[in-house]
């Protein structure tokens, strides 16, 4: 499994938790920004990408707010900077049985 992160502080507890949980071997933690680093064909892509409209960040909930990285949350202007870019990246990533699954908001 290839698990993709922007963010290289994301990835080291990616890292510790992988080798907490005995899968370390079975993953492959890599540095990149949405799928640019992942070759094709891959059968299953899961994101959580940043959704929430920039207008709206401010307004969440102090536990998510105060705890996510600005740049896990801020979606751009109508919160899907990050989806539209994964969408054109993805369609050239699946095979042809593959599928995404997205978190998105309301």
């Amino acid at each position: 499994m290839v698990l993709v992160d922007i963010s290289a502080a994301a990835l080291a507890v990616t890292r510790e938790n992988s080798l907490r949980h005995d899968v370390a071997s079975r993953v492959w933690p890599v540095q990149g920004d949405l799928l640019a680093a992942v070759r094709g064909p891959v059968d299953a892509v899961v994101a959580n990408l940043p959704y929430i409209p920039t207008e709206e960040c401010a307004h969440l909930q102090p536990e998510v707010r105060d705890f996510e990285p600005r740049t896990a949350l801020d979606g751009g202007y109508d919160g899907l900077d990050a989806i539209r870019r994964f969408s054109a990246q993805v369609a050239t990533r699946l095979s042809p049985a593959g599928f995404a699954a997205l978190e998105v908001g309301a």
